[in-house]
């Protein structure tokens, strides 16, 4: 006899998809680094290619604690998480003030760095969700002349 848990039972498709999950934003994460230093080194040097990198880098720290936030919102982990929303915004726009004060960033390639993340996100491809897809679309069949409701 088995002793009754608390902890919900794992499920091995929900650990397997957001390995899955993982994975992609990993690769995405990766390729966006590498295409934005590799054409902003190609484009004007090293310094932009770095510039661009570091944009795609603060885009990526600014997308996962969004998805933490929000994930705590709608997850009912408390309203506490509204009070970091403006605190986040201040240290990402200071972080890249500091970066071009430095003049360790030029501010153009970061700006576009920064932006290449989440503009290539629109073009993955989404993964199939099976619990949404239609199990069946019924078609209403050919309409055949001379029957009762055909125009």
């Amino acid at each position: 006899m088995t002793n009754p848990s608390s902890e919900p039972a794992a499920d091995v498709g929900a650990g397997a998809s957001a390995l899955g999950l993982r994975v992609r934003l990993g690769l995405h994460l990766g390729i966006a680094l590498l295409g934005a230093g590799a054409a902003g080194g190609l484009l004007g040097g090293a310094r932009t290619g770095a510039s661009a990198a570091m944009g795609v880098a603060l885009a990526a720290a600014n997308l996962l604690l969004m998805r933490r936030i929000t994930a705590a919102l709608t997850g009912g982990g408390g309203s506490a998480w509204l009070v970091v929303l403006p605190f986040k915004l201040v240290a990402l726009v200071g972080v890249a003030y500091a970066l071009v004060a430095a003049k360790v960033a030029e501010p153009v390639p970061l700006v576009l760095g920064f932006a290449l993340l989440p503009l290539t996100a629109i073009f993955l491809p989404r993964p199939s969700d099976p619990a949404r897809a239609p199990s069946r679309v019924i078609s209403p069949g050919p309409i055949l002349p001379g029957r009762a409701g055909n125009h």
